[in-house]
C-alpha cells in the first residue's frame, strides 16, 4: 500500500514541476527590474509592466481553459503550451524592443497559465484519495519556485552575468517538465482515467447563479493578480531602490 502511494505521488511529478515553473517564471525578474530597466533604458516601475502583461496572460489562460479542455486532453494541452513557450523564451532572451518584450510576456503568461491550471486540475483528478495532502504537497512546489527564482536571478547578477541568461535557464526547466509529461503519458496509456461528460457550451452559461459565480471568480483572480504583482514582484526591486 505504501509503495503504491509513493508510486502515485511520483506519477504526479510533471504536475508538481508545472506548478514550480509557473512560480519560478513569475518571480524570477522581481529582484532584477533595475537591471532590465537599464538595458531597455526605462525606469524600474515602467519595466515592472512585464509582470502585469504576464499576469493578464495567465488570467486569459485560466478563462479559456474551460473551452480548450472540451476538445483536447489536459496533458496534451500542457505539452503543446510548453513547446510553444520555448521559442518565445529564446526570443525574450535576445529581444531589444520593449514593446515586443511586453507582448511576449503576455503570450508566455497565457501558455504557462494554461499549463498551470491544467496541472492543478490533474492533481484534483488524481488517483490519490487524500486530495488535501496532495494539493498541499503540490503547492509546496509553488513556494519553492517563488523562493528559488529570485536567488537564481540575483546570483546571475552578482556573478556579472547577463540578466537574459535567466530565460535560457527557464527553457531548461520547461524542457525537463515537458519530457516528464511525455514519459508519464507513455506509462499511462493503459490506465487512463475515465473521460468526464462534456456538456454543450450553451449549457455552461444556462444558469444565472453560475454566471454570477463565474464573473466573481474572474474579479477575484484579477484582484489576486493585482496584489501579487504589486507586492510579490515589485517589493524586491523597491528595497533595492
Amino acid at each position: 500500500m505504501k509503495n503504491s502511494l509513493i508510486k502515485d505521488y511520483l506519477m504526479e511529478i510533471p504536475n508538481f514541476l508545472s506548478i514550480f515553473t509557473f512560480a519560478f517564471f513569475m518571480m524570477m525578474t522581481s529582484p532584477i527590474l533595475i537591471d532590465i530597466g537599464v538595458f531597455f533604458k526605462v525606469s524600474p516601475e515602467n519595466i515592472n509592466l512585464i509582470i502585469t502583461f504576464y499576469t493578464i496572460g495567465v488570467i486569459m489562460g485560466l478563462i479559456t481553459t474551460i473551452f480548450l479542455n472540451r476538445k483536447f486532453k489536459k496533458n496534451h494541452i500542457i505539452i503543446v503550451a510548453y513547446l510553444i513557450t520555448i521559442p518565445i523564451l529564446v526570443t525574450l532572451g535576445l529581444i531589444k524592443n520593449l514593446i515586443i518584450f511586453n507582448i511576449l510576456y503576455f503570450i508566455v503568461g497565457y501558455f504557462i497559465g494554461l499549463a498551470f491550471i491544467n496541472a492543478n486540475s490533474n492533481l484534483v483528478e488524481s488517483r490519490i484519495k487524500n486530495k488535501d495532502s496532495l494539493l498541499n504537497f503540490g503547492h509546496g512546489f509553488f513556494a519553492l519556485g517563488a523562493i528559488i527564482a529570485p536567488l537564481v536571478s540575483t546570483g546571475l547578477i552578482n556573478r556579472k552575468m547577463s540578466w537574459n541568461t535567466i530565460y535560457f535557464i527557464t527553457i531548461l526547466l520547461v524542457l525537463i517538465t515537458t519530457f516528464s509529461y511525455i514519459i508519464i503519458l507513455k506509462k499511462n496509456k493503459t490506465s487512463t482515467l475515465p473521460e468526464q461528460e462534456k456538456k454543450p457550451i450553451k449549457g455552461l452559461f444556462k444558469y444565472k447563479n453560475k454566471n454570477i459565480f463565474f464573473l466573481f471568480s474572474i474579479i477575484l483572480m484579477v484582484l489576486y493578480a493585482t496584489s501579487s504583482t504589486i507586492v510579490g514582484t515589485w517589493a524586491p526591486t523597491f528595497f533595492r531602490v
